[in-house]
This record gives structure tokens, sequence and C-alpha cells, in this order.
């Protein structure tokens, strides 16, 4: 076991704590934390390399616990970050149990002991639970082998992410015993006395020489202890999440209405169907402002019409009218052509497009297939990290007029499925 990584670990889990009581970090930073995390025990059980929960482990379990808990609490984000964390949650489902069962240890032997502020007593393993009864996913089985009272192999089935069970060392007692034994055996054999004084001089250079071959040289002991001095292994990174398309939530809308902005000469006004609902069940459609006024003469031109809607931005003011999102169009490198970008007629109203290569299709109700993708980032990590910023450049269109992000064609699967395009073709277009 690296105890250097062990070291390193327990050090992230005082920089969590000391961060969450000062403060120091936003919701938005947390998350970010987080999703490290979650990337690096995407291929790895624990946090370091071990068989079984380490302390490195139950620190930062401890640490993160409040933080998870609060992310969560919101019930809309809630379910997407179940999806986002999953390696995470199957983590800390283990450090859970693991914690549950020294705390039952710890009642039947009668011990009064707790962790810091009595966690052990009064744990509340919502998150783990919640995860696992809202997710459709099969829960981890993970198999250990133990032994029987005759000594022979029984293999183990544990649901979820338990803890092996406990494993009784070999005795290395008896070895040493049949060694010990055997020497005996051996001394008997040489410790025949005689009489004749000559032979009895002899038996001195025989121990001497059994003792050179039992004690090897004090150079070849040091040179056998410096090779067994294990290396020391550098601290461990979390990797960053890599960023692609899946981050923006693009989805089909409807301009229901248009008019002209009354202060402006670049903007109309939208007022845009994505298919969103109040709280008592009624249609709910979008305030929307695009600079088109220059490249579609009147309102009429885009009246009625689907196209792509950008949908994770936080709302602005533009020109004193309230804009929550954008309407994507593809142009050239020097803006004097514009045109909108259109999904097939039949599309559904509010289904969110996918790219090829960032999505899966699984087996659904009926004849639709489930479509599993990425869920897109929250608006405010998408204006603070500069996401669409970063993403843009490589969202255009290709040669045949098709809205691709480096090459991905985006399409719609929902309703009539199809590919996206400029609206009159436009090839090479920057698309934003």
């Amino acid at each position: 076991m690296a105890l250097a990584g062990i070291s390193s670990w327990m050090s992230v889990a005082d920089s969590i704590r000391s961060s969450s009581s000062n403060s120091d970090k936003s919701n938005d930073e947390w998350i970010e934390l987080v999703t490290g995390l979650n990337q690096h025990l995407s291929n790895r059980s624990f946090l370091v390399e071990s068989g079984s929960v380490t302390l490195a482990d139950l620190d930062v379990y401890f640490a993160l616990l409040p933080i998870c808990s609060t992310l969560i609490s919101n019930e809309d984000d809630s379910n997407d970050y179940y999806k986002m964390w999953m390696h995470l949650w199957r983590w800390m489902d283990v450090c859970q149990d693991a914690v549950s069962r020294m705390s039952q240890r710890m009642m039947e032997n009668g011990s009064k002991r707790t962790s810091k502020g009595g966690v052990v007593e009064h744990l509340q393993p919502i998150v783990t639970q919640r995860f696992f009864a809202n997710s459709n996913a099969k829960t981890p089985i993970f198999y250990y082998p133990s032994h029987s009272s005759d000594g022979s192999n029984v293999t183990t089935t544990v649901n979820r992410a338990a803890p092996p069970p406990t494993h009784k060392m070999k005795n290395v007692d008896q070895k040493v015993t049949s060694v010990q034994k055997s020497n005996k055996k051996d001394d008997n054999k040489k410790k025949v006395i005689k009489a004749d004084n000559t032979k009895e001089q002899q038996l001195p250079p025989k121990e001497e020489d059994n003792t050179k071959e039992q004690q090897p040289p004090p150079q070849t002991q040091q040179k056998q202890k410096k090779e067994k001095k294990p290396k020391k292994k550098a601290a461990p990174v979390v990797p960053q999440q890599e960023l692609d398309i899946t981050a923006l939530d693009i989805r089909v809308g409807l301009i229901v209405k248009a008019w002209s902005h009354p202060d402006s000469e670049k903007l109309y006004c939208e007022e845009i169907d994505l298919g969103e609902t109040n709280s008592e069940k009624e249609p709910q459609y979008r305030s929307i402002a695009s600079g088109l006024r220059a490249h579609y003469a009147s309102s009429d031109l885009i009246e009625k019409k689907k196209v792509l809607v950008l949908c994770n931005l936080k709302s602005r003011n533009l020109g004193g009218f309230p804009s929550h999102g954008m309407v994507l169009c593809a142009s050239n490198d020097d803006h004097t052509k514009v045109e909108l970008v259109r999904p097939p007629e039949g599309a559904t109203i509010g289904e969110r497009v996918v790219f090829d290569g960032y999505y899966t299709e699984g087996d659904g109700d009926g004849d639709a297939p489930q479509v599993v993708i990425a869920p897109p980032a929250p608006d405010n990590r998408v204006a603070k990290k500069k996401i669409f910023e970063k993403l843009a450049p490589d969202l255009k269109t290709d040669k045949d007029g098709n809205v691709v992000w480096k090459n991905a064609i985006c399409r719609t699967l929902g309703g009539e499925k199809g590919i996206c395009r400029a609206e009159n073709g436009m090839v090479n277009g920057k698309v934003s």
C-alpha cells in the first residue's frame, strides 16, 4: 500500500473541509472537483491501490458527504448528478457500508467511541441510497473468496459494493516449526561423542563452516536491505473530464411569435415553444432576442418556423428585453450572410438534438429507442467557464450544409429522424 498516496489524499480531505467551512468555493467549483474525482474512480475501486477501504477513502468520504448532499438537494439537478457521477456513488456506497459495519461492531462490543461529532452513530446514508433507488442501472455485484471450517475455498457473493470479508492469514509458524525440527535431527546426527581426542578436535572447524554458510557477509545483507526498500510513488492527480458537445443543451424550438425590437434596429423579439410548462402544466414560452433584422426583412419570415435553440445560457437583457437562450444560425466569415439552422419539419418540439458518436441507443418502449446522452452543463457553469466559446470554433456546417461538431453530424431522433441543416444550405459556415 502506498503510504505516500494515503497521506496525499488525506491532505486533499483537509483542504476540502477547510474550503467548505470557509465557503471558499462556489457550487461550480465543487461540481468540477467532484466530477474530477468521479473520473479518477472510473478505473479503480479505491483512491489508492488497495483491495479494501483505506483511511484515505474514509477521510475524503466524510469530507465530501455534506457537499454531495447539498449538491443533490435540488430535485431538478439531482437525477443528472446521479447519472454523471456513477463511479463516485459506487465508491461512496463502499465507504458507507464500511462505516456502518465498523459502527455495528462498536455497538456489539459495547464501545462508546465515535468519530468526530458522532458521525458514526448518527450516519445518514441518504446519498447512495437515493442514487440506487432512482437509478435504472443494475447495482454492481462483487465476488470475494473466503474459507470454510474445513479449510476449503468458498466463493461469497456480495450485492452492491460491500467490503470484502475478513481473511485469516496463513499460519507461518507451521513452516518455522517444521524447519526447526529438521535442523534438530541434523544436529543429533552430528553430535556423536567419541573417545578419540583427535576426532573431538575436528568438530570446531565444522561449526565454523556451518556458520559461514548460514550467515552471508555483511555487504550482502546491506545489498538485500537496499533492494527491499519500496520506491516512493507520486501523489495521485485527479484528471479533468474532457469537454465535448454534450455540455451544450441544444433543442428543437418553434418560433410562435416574432416582432421587431422597439429600441434596436438589429433585434427581433421572439416567443419560442420548447415544450416547457409552468407549475400549472400550461405551455410556457421562452423569450429570446435575435440579431436577424439585417438578414430577414420581416418577422413573418421567421415566425412559425422550427429552429435549433441553445437553452443552457443564463438569462440576460438585450436592449431591455429579457432573453433566455440563443437561436442558432449559420454565417459566413465576415457575417454578411446569415441563415437559420433548421431541424427536420417533423422533429418533436423540445427534443434534444444529438451528434454522431456522442450518444447511445438502448431498448425503449415500443418501437422508439431509448437515447442515452450525457447531461448538459448547468447555465451558470456554461457562462462562468465560457463553455460555448470553447466549443463554438468546431460547431459549423460542412460541404453539404449539415450542422457538425468536429465532423460529427447533428441529427434528431424523436418524431421525424433527420439531419439538421442550414436553411439555404450554406456550406462551411460558422454556427452560433
